[in-house]
C-alpha cells in the first residue's frame, strides 16, 4: 500500500504525518516511543480507509511549543488538528491510548469509535520502571515484546541518529505524562465516553499490566476487550493482522450502527 509524507502545521507547531489509503478516516496516535514508520497495521487498515498516522509535536525531531505541556494540552492540540477531518475512528497505543481517551471526550461529536491500544494513564506506574531508568535501548525495547525477534528488525531499521530522537521522545514523554505517568481523574472521567470502544491487549505486556484491561472495560460503558495471548504491549506491531482483522470488523460494526 503507497502512503505519503506530509508536513502539518497547527498553532505555528509543525509535524509530520504518514498518510494512506481511502475511505472513513482513521487516526492513528502513537505512544512514548514515538512514531516508528509505516506499519503492517496501517498498510491492513490502509485497504479499507484514510489511515492518518501524525507525529505529535516534542517527538521525533519535531519541535514541542511550551503551551503543550501534558496529556490534556496535547488533547486541545488535536481538536484543532482534527476540527478539518470531520467523523473519525480513533486508534491510540499506550501514551497514544491514554491521549486518544481524553481527545474523544473533548469533541464526542467527531469520534464515530475509538480503539485503544494497552493504553497508559489509568495507573501510577512503579519509581524506577518508566523506560527512562532502564540504562539501554535494548533493555527499553526488550520490554515492549514478547517475541524477542521483533527487538532486531527495530535495530534494522534505526536511523543513524536514534539516540537523539529517542532522548527526546523520552523526555517530552515524561513531561506529558507527569511525575507518575498518570492521571488520577482519568478512570471516573471515562464514564463520560459515549462512543463505542475496543480495548486491545497483550496478555505478556510489561510496560502496563494487562490486570487494567478489564478496568478500562469496566469504566467505559459497552466496551469490548480482547487479550492476545504470547503478545508484549504493542499487539498491533506483533500481532498486526489480528489486531487490524479486529479493529476493521469492530469499525465495521460501530459504521453499520451509527
Amino acid at each position: 500500500m503507497l502512503y505519503v509524507h506530509h508536513k502539518t502545521m497547527v498553532h505555528g507547531a509543525e509535524s509530520r504525518m504518514l498518510r494512506g489509503g481511502t475511505g472513513d478516516k482513521v487516526l492513528f496516535l502513537h505512544g512514548a516511543g514515538g512514531m516508528t514508520g509505516w506499519l503492517d497495521y496501517f498498510d491492513k487498515l490502509a485497504h479499507s480507509y484514510d489511515v492518518l498516522a501524525p507525529e505529535h509535536p516534542g517527538f521525533g525531531k519535531n519541535e514541542r511549543p511550551e503551551w503543550i505541556a501534558s496529556v490534556a494540552d496535547l488533547a486541545r492540540y488535536y481538536t484543532t488538528f482534527c476540527a478539518s477531518l470531520g467523523g473519525i475512528h480513533l486508534v491510540g497505543s499506550s501514551l497514544g491510548g491514554w491521549l486518544a481517551s481524553r481527545l474523544a471526550m473533548l469533541m464526542p461529536e467527531a469520534i464515530r469509535s475509538l480503539t485503544l491500544i494497552a493504553p497508559a494513564g489509568m495507573r501510577a506506574r512503579a519509581a524506577g520502571s518508566g523506560p527512562g531508568a532502564l540504562p539501554s535501548r535494548a533493555e527499553r525495547l526488550r520490554r515492549y515484546y514478547f517475541d524477542q525477534s521483533f527487538v532486531e528488525r527495530v535495530f534494522a531499521q534505526d536511523p543513524h541518529d536514534i539516540q537523539k530522537i529517542e532522548s527526546g521522545n523520552l523526555k517530552t514523554s515524561e513531561l506529558l505524562g507527569g511525575p507518575g505517568f498518570y492521571d488520577p481523574t482519568l478512570e471516573l472521567e471515562l464514564g463520560k465516553l459515549s462512543c463505542p470502544t475496543l480495548v486491545l491487549w497483550g496478555e505478556e505486556d510489561r510496560v502496563v499490566s494487562v490486570e487494567l484491561a478489564k478496568r478500562w472495560g469496566d469504566a467505559i460503558a459497552g466496551a469490548e476487550v480482547h487479550v492476545f495471548p504470547r503478545c508484549g504491549h504493542l499487539p498491533h506491531v506483533e500481532m498486526a493482522d489480528a489486531a487490524a482483522s479486529l479493529t476493521e470488523a469492530f469499525i465495521e460494526r460501530t459504521t453499520s450502527m451509527s
